[in-house]
């Protein structure tokens, strides 16, 4: 195997060892994503039409949908960030499984990274053009591997941008700036994806437009009996007790994402149904804290308010 090659596989060994840790732990039975697919600003009915199917992970929703964008959608904490590095861990088990023992030098590759990052050099100057700024950070993570616009070339590329809300600058150039790259991306680089997540429809529905349209994916959050059947099988022998007292409580409500059922509820199901129920609720109260939003990090105006997005 050559250089390149070699440097492609510790590059997937680094993603199975950076997003294998206990704190991304996902377990996909409880994961339900539908798909909100865009029927136009000029739709006799809503814009956003809700599909029948329901998937467990980014790898079924991409190998569904043929646009080259997609949007993961859900409020904090729902494990939006935590699906989009699953689905490189994912990448990078079957690269490895795929090849091994040959040249991983032409196999698919992926980009997570945090849009938190995506601001201006310095105070006075402007936003980076999305692709100069995703070429220089993917050089400065892996200068062993080829660049990103060879990348792009090759048609090798699925980008992960997490927290397009979190943008710390005001205003609607950001989200302008990232529909222009998707529209060159198409335009230029056919057969690279990009997904990325975001909290609410109403900010990330920028991105669409008829003539590229960018389909949602909505996280949802689990019934009661879903629920039920998960703490019952982590826990089975306190899951009835906890249960019962859960059952019309919030805490309940707080338990309905995949992510944070699986990250607060093991640690705690041990403990007396009392205090166990404070210390979730606790828990879920700070781990579900938002982030600043891009208006409280940076001064100026906010994006105006559109009117809420109608979904069936």
């Amino acid at each position: 195997m050559g250089q390149r090659g070699e440097a492609h596989r510790r590059y997937y060994q680094d993603c199975i060892a950076r997003w294998s840790d206990e704190r991304y732990a996902l377990d996909k039975r409880f994961v339900q994503l539908t798909l909100l697919m865009d029927q136009g600003e000029d739709a006799p009915g809503p814009r956003w039409q809700r599909g029948s199917e329901t998937f467990h992970d980014l790898g079924e929703v991409l190998a569904k949908v043929p646009e080259p964008a997609v949007v993961v959608l859900g409020p904090p904490g729902s494990g939006k960030s935590t699906l989009l590095r699953h689905y490189e861990l994912d990448c990078a088990h079957a690269a490895l499984a795929g090849q091994a023992g040959d040249d991983l030098s032409q196999t698919p590759l992926t980009f997570f990274v945090s849009l938190y990052d995506y601001k201006p050099a310095s105070a006075n100057a402007p936003l980076p053009f999305p692709q100069d700024w995703l070429a220089a950070q993917w050089a400065a993570r892996y200068p062993d591997l080829p660049g990103l616009d060879l990348l792009l070339r090759q048609r090798r590329l699925t980008l992960l941008l997490d927290a397009l809300n979190e943008i710390p600058y005001a205003g609607a150039e950001p989200v302008q700036l990232w529909k222009d790259f998707l529209r060159q991306l198409a335009q230029d680089y056919g057969g690279n994806r990009v997904v990325f997540s975001c909290r609410h429809l109403d900010y990330s529905v920028t991105l669409s437009s008829k003539e590229l349209p960018v389909p949602q994916v909505r996280i949802e959050p689990l019934s009661d009996a879903q629920v039920q059947e998960f703490i019952t099988l982590y826990c089975p022998e306190h899951g009835a007790t906890l249960w019962q007292n859960l059952q019309g409580t919030p805490q309940l409500d707080l338990l309905r994402s995949p992510y944070y059922r699986c990250s607060g509820l093991l640690s705690e199901s041990t403990q007396p149904a009392s205090v166990r129920n404070r210390s979730l609720y606790s828990k879920a109260q700070k781990d579900l804290k938002p982030f600043p939003d891009a208006q409280q990090n940076m001064p100026g105006p906010c994006p105006p308010r559109r009117p809420p997005q109608q979904i069936p």
